[in-house]
């Protein structure tokens, strides 16, 4: 049985950040299609031509924030993955937004080996 290619999408408006989460990811990962959106505009429209299976989003964006980027994803493409990454989080309202189905959330300054446990979970189940 031929493996499937799983795309990913990272947003985030810092490049540089971006690109080290991409790099990072793609070592630990190297299976994975990787590309990066600077905005929650921006996300929305290469996720309407791209297919992919995982967003990970920053929460704070320019224009639409990762969390308004998260329910619009959710009422497009239902089966989408989300994972928020933040500096800061408010734990009650990262439980009611799992409920809703945010796949998961972490919060910076993280290690690439707990973002890339998170993105394994998100592909098994």
């Amino acid at each position: 049985m031929e493996h499937e290619t799983k795309k990913v999408l990272i947003v985030n408006s810092g490049i540089t950040y971006s690109d080290f989460l991409k790099w990072g990811i793609e070592k630990v990962m190297p299976s994975l299609s990787i590309a990066v959106a600077e905005s929650g505009e921006k996300a929305l429209e290469l996720t309407g031509h791209n297919g992919y299976d995982l967003v990970i989003t920053d929460r704070v964006l320019p224009g639409m924030g990762g969390v308004n980027l998260f329910y619009e994803l959710k009422e497009r493409y239902p089966l989408l993955k989300t994972i928020l990454l933040s500096d800061c989080f408010d734990i009650r309202e990262m439980k009611a937004l799992e409920k809703e189905g945010l796949f998961g959330y972490i919060e910076k300054p993280f290690l690439l080996e707990s973002l890339s446990e998170l993105i394994e979970r998100a592909f098994r189940s």
